[in-house]
């Protein structure tokens, strides 16, 4: 197995996260969708998008009650 660039890896896994599609992503960040499709099966990736609503979510209830903006 190929190892994936760390960089590259979390870019995709944070646009799609911001619902960027596949193709844009790739053609973003010189890969291919179906590469950016292969990295969003890995079990790296999930929990990077579970950390990511983690942190989205809290920075929701902080601002609905009035709390300053985790970071």
């Amino acid at each position: 197995m190929r190892t994936i660039n760390s960089d590259a890896f979390y870019d995709a896994c944070l646009l799609a996260f911001q619902g960027v599609r596949y193709e844009d992503i790739g053609e973003r960040l010189g890969v291919s969708r179906v590469t950016v499709s292969n990295w969003a099966q890995r079990p790296e990736w999930k929990e990077l998008q579970k950390e990511l609503h983690k942190k989205k979510r809290q920075q929701v209830i902080d601002a609905v009650l009035g709390n300053e903006t985790s970071t």
